[in-house]
């Protein structure tokens, strides 16, 4: 009798969970299993735990478990799978334990927002996702971090993977969960991203997050005064000036730190609006008096043939202002620095020197 009663307790709470599965939250949104009713099942229960979870119901759960990539607690699969159904699924490598007490789908196991999503499932409420895994999460980034950057309180003292790089601190910031993961907000995780990257990727991960659109400039100078202790804290303040002005991408700000700078070019001119044969450009960099006009043509904006088409109009357009426009490639910048600054200073000075006749052919 009392057999009966247990099978009649773990196949409800079998079916309520899958239920719940499949037309609940993500699983990694689901909070602490209630197992109350299965604790009170005997030892009996479990003897025949393997007949309570047949196959065709495993295959119906595998099907679920590795239809996304979703992290879910040993005591979730317990339910759902019983001892023995666990047991197979790990001894057969098709579910893999992450962190402990944290499985997921073998074939996501290597996924970036599984990780994450176990991660915040074994960090809990005391913990977050932060940094560049944080802004990820976001959609700050398009690029999946190579690890996992999180913190929790300092009690969380088990070892943790390669791929996860936890600190072990108190949790000051303000978190939202996100896609099944806790995260820092916004502006923590690209202050804290900028902290964990070298310099140079740290300057394209901060770009990248503010041309996301979803925060900008001023919103991180501001909450950058939170953190008097950070890494390279006046670099990422003199960024975020440039960003403040204009400068939307790393070749633009590559060009103005690294390769027009100096007295040479005091009287150059940064991000200018222009209105030309009716249409409004905003130039990345001018000569006035001399009206020229030097534009930063990276591979993101310039490399189809509908960008291409927009160029040669607007250089057109500027033609016929009396503006000469001079493109300079990302590679012309990044590795032929001095060759830019003679080109353009060349045609400065043939601008101004008003020589307009085409130079001999041999």
């Amino acid at each position: 009798m009392r057999c009966g009663t247990g099978r009649s307790q773990a196949s409800r709470a079998r079916h309520g969970w899958a239920r719940a599965l499949s037309t609940g939250p993500d699983a990694t949104d689901i909070g602490t299993p209630r197992v109350a009713n299965l604790a009170k099942v005997n030892s009996t229960t479990h003897h025949a735990s393997r007949a309570a979870t047949p196959r065709a119901h495993r295959k119906r759960v595998w099907e679920q478990l590795a239809a996304q990539p979703r992290a879910f607690t040993r005591a979730h699969l317990l339910e759902q799978l019983g001892r023995y159904g666990l047991d197979q699924f790990v001894s057969s490598e098709r579910l893999v334990r992450v962190l402990p007490g944290i499985y997921v789908a073998a074939s996501w196991q290597h996924s970036f927002i599984a990780r994450a999503r176990a991660t915040s499932m074994w960090v809990g409420r005391h913990g977050a996702v932060t940094g560049s895994s944080a802004a990820r999460i976001w959609g700050l980034t398009d690029q999946d971090p190579t690890h996992v950057d999180a913190i929790a309180i300092p009690t969380a003292n088990a070892r943790t993977p390669p791929w996860l790089r936890l600190r072990r601190v108190a949790l000051p910031h303000t978190t939202f969960t996100k896609d099944g993961v806790r995260v820092v907000t916004m502006a923590d995780a690209v202050i804290q991203g900028w902290a964990s990257l070298p310099v140079d990727r740290g300057v394209g991960f901060v770009i990248d997050a503010i041309r996301s659109g979803s925060l900008d400039a001023r919103q991180l100078a501001a909450r950058l005064r939170e953190y008097p202790r950070l890494t390279r804290s006046r670099e990422l303040a003199r960024l975020l000036e440039l960003l403040g002005r204009g400068v939307d991408s790393y070749l633009e700000y590559w060009a103005r730190t690294r390769v027009f700078t100096g007295s040479t070019f005091r009287q150059c001119e940064w991000q200018v609006p222009v209105v030309a044969c009716g249409a409004r450009y905003v130039l990345d960099m001018v000569h006035r008096d001399s009206g020229v006009a030097v534009e930063f043509d990276g591979r993101q904006f310039h490399s189809d043939d509908g960008a291409r088409r927009r160029d040669l109009e607007r250089d057109a357009n500027l033609a016929a202002e009396g503006m000469v426009t001079l493109r300079l490639t990302y590679e012309d910048i990044m590795t032929r620095p001095q060759w830019c600054r003679d080109r353009v200073l060349s045609t400065i000075a043939a601008r101004l020197g008003g020589r307009r006749a085409l130079p001999p052919a041999s």
